[in-house]
């Protein structure tokens, strides 16, 4: 029961530890970059407009959405938020080449887009699977399905990890891209790459927080289970 307590402890504040240096960088970079205008001026929804041109998929569409930027393969659109779309300080730079990017390289790689969304309902179905294994475990008493569970649950939080930071390497090049495209002025390269770094690692900080609350609530169940 102390091995578990110490265990849970130890999970959390190591994702407590990395979330919060991340988030902080993170927030100081976007404090800072979003006071910072390019050179070129050119808007979030302008820089997305020239990569989709650049690559001939003129059948994608931009939108502009009060929400956060994200985009959908099924109805190929690529939505930005207002501030974003109208911007055109480095942060908003950084954002839009980030989406758009992201949404480009996936496009162009057919087969990845089908194995990550293959993988993708694998990975939820094996946590469902693992989490239900553990209640039957706990219920009936017999502690192999108990770690049967936890070991499915582990295999889908680290795979789930190692997807996301292999879909982050499609946009390793961006900064290059949009030098060589004379979307940014060569002098804006460092400070480019320092904000698309932070945009990556809060992403990276809310999985390893997520992930660990969900390890915390199976060592409390193996701990009132216990008592």
């Amino acid at each position: 029961m102390d091995v578990y307590k110490i265990i849970g402890l130890l999970l959390v504040v190591i994702a407590i530890l990395i979330s919060s240096m991340l988030s902080i960088v993170y927030y100081v970079r976007h404090a800072k970059y979003k006071k910072v205008n390019t050179s070129l001026g050119k808007t979030g929804g302008e820089i997305t407009t020239i990569l989709l041109k650049k690559y001939n998929l003129k059948d994608i569409k931009l939108e502009k959405i009060s929400g956060k930027e994200r985009y959908f393969f099924t109805s190929d659109t690529i939505y930005l938020s207002e501030d974003i779309y109208s911007g055109k300080t480095l942060y908003d730079t950084a954002v839009s080449a980030y989406t758009t990017y992201s949404f480009i390289k996936k496009i162009e790689s057919k087969y990845l887009i089908k194995f990550l969304e293959n993988l993708s309902s694998f990975l939820k179905y094996t946590i469902l699977f693992g989490y239900s294994i553990i209640v039957l475990g706990l219920s009936f008493e017999i502690s192999n399905l108990v770690w049967i569970g936890i070991y499915l649950l582990v295999f889908a939080f680290i795979t789930n990890l190692c997807l996301f930071l292999e879909e982050n390497k499609l946009t390793r090049p961006i900064v290059m891209e949009l030098r060589d495209d004379e979307i940014i002025d060569i002098k804006e390269k460092e400070s480019l790459t320092k904000m698309l770094s932070s945009i990556i690692n809060l992403s990276v900080a809310s999985l390893v927080f997520n992930l660990t609350s969900s390890f915390q609530k199976i060592i409390n169940i193996l701990i009132n289970d216990e008592e």
